[in-house]
């Protein structure tokens, strides 16, 4: 039983709970720690403080430099003046609700949806609008008669969505952005896991069949009301949060 005791001991060491999507601050500062002790053993404290300081006064430029490049990366054109770096995708959420939602304000979700979005958008009391989803999707008709409702946006976690696990198929995700810009709805797409996948990653390419002038006012459509929430936290680390 002791032996037991002491394997369990040191798996709890080593095993971070993902269930809420939160960082393990006390990890990673563990971890940040270890590493500073070993380059400060290497090249001495002073080094390291002045080498902190230097990436500091720089370190959110080069950040936000390369997240533009990201973004392009993944067909979305965008400056660096509009890149905020936040403390977690789920500050950025705060953000967008607080700048966005009045009291009763509709705002349309999945059914069901992360948890996490839902806690922080109720702070500002809105009127929730559940969408339900198949295997590929929310439902387009429901979607559709949520819009004509005019909510201040649509939250969509397109990527493996939290709690589901559904990913919105290409088809569907043509048809969401073209409800949107018929209804004027801007989209917050939350987007934590799009890079967790053993698969070639889904590229909405815009239907080519389209008039040229139908596909402009879509392009137009995302540029100026399709904020991304991204995060380092899935990806890269567990608890890797900037800001």
């Amino acid at each position: 039983m002791g032996e037991n005791r002491d394997t369990l001991e040191r798996l709890y060491d080593v095993i971070l709970s993902r269930k809420g999507g939160d960082p393990v601050v006390s990890h990673t500062a563990k971890l940040f720690a270890k590493g500073r002790a070993k380059i400060a053993q290497k090249m001495g404290e002073e080094a390291v403080e002045l080498a902190i300081a230097a990436v500091s006064e720089t370190r959110e430029e080069m950040i936000s430099n390369w997240i533009v490049g990201y973004l392009k990366s993944h067909g979305i054109e965008a400056g660096i003046e509009q890149v905020l770096i936040t403390s977690g995708a789920q500050q950025a959420l705060d953000f967008l609700g607080r700048a966005l939602i009045n009291p009763g304000d509709a705002v349309v979700m999945s059914s069901p949806s992360y948890l996490g979005a839902i806690q922080v958008f109720g702070t500002y009391q809105p009127t929730f609008i559940s969408v339900p989803m198949d295997d590929e999707g929310v439902l387009l008709n429901e979607l559709e008669a949520a819009f004509r409702q005019k909510p201040k946006f649509f939250y969509l976690t397109p990527d493996f969505c939290n709690p589901a696990g559904i990913t919105t198929s290409l088809a569907r995700r043509q048809a969401i952005l073209k409800l949107a810009h018929r209804y004027n709805v801007a989209i917050l797409e939350d987007s934590p896991y799009e890079e967790l996948r053993y698969a070639v990653r889904i590229k909405v390419d815009l239907d080519a069949d389209a008039p040229k002038a139908d596909l402009e006012a879509l392009v137009q459509h995302v540029k100026k009301w399709s904020p991304v929430a991204n995060t380092f936290m899935k990806p890269v680390g567990v608890d890797v949060v900037l800001g």
